[in-house]
């Protein structure tokens, strides 16, 4: 069991990820490298303006290469 803080761009990063409690990450090597890092049973924070946001337990991974193709339903 580990705890990473995700580091978002901007307030609507930020407020989606809260809205959905789901974490994206970009299509580079940074994000591969992040998403094979953080396991299930981990948790993450999302960082935003040297402020934490929230605390999550990461019950599920999946990579998606197309968001529209997945539902997100509300929390």
């Amino acid at each position: 069991m580990a705890y990473f803080l995700v580091s978002v761009s901007n307030k609507t990063n930020l407020d989606l990820c809260i809205k959905h409690a789901l974490a994206g990450f970009t299509n580079t090597i940074n994000g591969l490298w992040t998403f094979a890092e953080i396991q299930e049973d981990d948790f993450i924070s999302f960082l935003y303006g040297a402020k934490v946001f929230n605390l999550y337990k990461v019950i599920r991974k999946e990579a998606v290469k197309n968001l529209s193709l997945i539902h997100i339903s509300e929390p």
